[in-house]
């Protein structure tokens, strides 16, 4: 064992620092850094436009600035195998949870983890609340179940109905819910789930709840917390609202049983050691968190009133960073044509037609910086009076 990994070891964060104290980078108070905006050019965009990518959900401070210290220490971690920093990181996210590190499993992103689900699970029949993403269908669909949706009501804004849920769920193995929903932006009652699983126990719930930190009062909404039913499980990632998608890292809350049965068909070494090292920093400043939601609250706000104001267009409300926008008077051809000219300008937009459940008349936007947004509004109206 190396001095630099016997101080690793040694560090209660998970993250030694090299002598009395690693280097701290200089980095700005919001954050390592906001989001980028340069991308390759577009073809047939203006020249001088500067690139903004609003189709990925991305908290638009960037990371928190205590994970600038794991620059100093990438060769050491790179030189190790993750297994000791993914425990401490499970110990970690049972600390936050209030459980067991056996409840506790990491994986390379939410979405490896919503693959790994069927493949242990096995299920024949499986249901989602639709709009969705579509993996929730492919995971179940490439171990060979038959997957139906329960299609949400866009006149009643896309809220869940649990009772039209209650009536299909007789046979169902397996079922896909999120709160927030992605890319409604909709919640779920807490309460209501945990009945629900309790009436169908022979059902595994598995509940996406990547987004929900965004919400003021995600600890008592969230059902990952102690006593949870053997039936759920509940999905969490990193990648959002902390701004780090290329650590590839999420984890999943489930009774001990369940995440044994998950480990069982698991890749070995799925999390690497510099995002299992991450996990004690990302999780360490309170503030950030505050910080977050309180920007994003208002820019989301803001850009509700503003996209509704424009002829033509709908803004659902949500309760997470991104929003689903209706072309309400061309339908899938107007969208087509907005989606055109917005990547013109240098504004990257997220096509509807990619969820399961919606069709081609909606896009979906994520929450950016106040300049960024009336930039996009700026934009959208002036596309929109172009085409009326």
């Amino acid at each position: 064992m190396t001095q630099a990994d016997r101080e690793l070891r040694e560090s209660g964060s998970g993250v030694a620092a090299m002598g009395a104290e690693a280097p701290r980078a200089s980095i700005p108070a919001g954050g390592v850094g906001t989001l980028s905006c340069s991308a390759k050019p577009l073809t047939g965009e203006d020249p001088g436009a500067e690139v903004l990518d609003f189709s990925t959900n991305v908290n638009p401070l960037g990371p928190p600035p205590r994970l600038a210290e794991l620059g100093v220490l990438t060769l050491s971690l790179l030189q190790r195998y993750p297994d000791d920093l993914v425990l401490r990181a499970r110990q970690r996210l049972a600390e936050v949870h209030r459980v067991a590190a056996e409840n506790i499993l990491l994986g390379a992103g939410a979405t490896d983890l919503v693959y790994l689900l069927p493949r242990a699970l096995r299920p024949r029949r499986a249901l989602t609340l639709a709009p969705c993403p579509r993996h929730y269908w492919r995971a179940a669909e490439q171990v060979g179940a038959d997957v139906e949706g329960l299609m949400a009501s866009a006149e009643r804004a896309f809220a869940p109905d649990i009772s039209a849920l209650r009536e299909r769920l007789s046979g169902v193995d397996l079922v896909w819910l999120a709160s927030p929903n992605d890319p409604t932006g909709t919640v779920l009652d807490r309460q209501e789930m945990l009945d629900l699983t309790l009436a169908y126990p022979r059902t595994v719930f598995v509940v996406d709840e990547v987004h929900i930190e965004y919400l003021r009062d995600h600890t008592d909404r969230t059902l990952l917390a102690p006593g949870m039913p053997p039936n759920l499980v509940v999905l969490r990632s990193f990648s959002n609202f902390y701004a780090v998608p290329g650590l590839r890292l999420g984890y999943l809350g489930a009774q001990a049983e369940m995440v044994k049965r998950l480990e069982t068909v698991a890749r070995p070494w799925s999390v690497h050691s510099l995002a299992a090292a991450a996990v004690p920093l990302l999780l360490e400043d309170d503030s950030y968190g505050v910080r977050t939601r309180q920007v994003v609250e208002e820019e989301r706000d803001f850009l509700v009133r503003a996209v509704s104001e424009i002829p033509g267009l709908r803004a659902y409300r949500t309760a997470a960073n991104f929003l689903l926008i209706q072309h309400t008077r061309h339908g899938a051809p107007g969208v087509q044509h907005l989606r055109e000219d917005l990547r013109a300008k240098g504004l990257l937009v997220r096509d509807g037609a990619g969820f399961r459940g919606l069709d081609g008349s909606y896009i979906r936007i994520t929450i950016r910086t106040r300049p960024e947004n009336e930039r996009f509004v700026t934009v959208l109206r002036a596309a929109m009076h172009e085409r009326a």
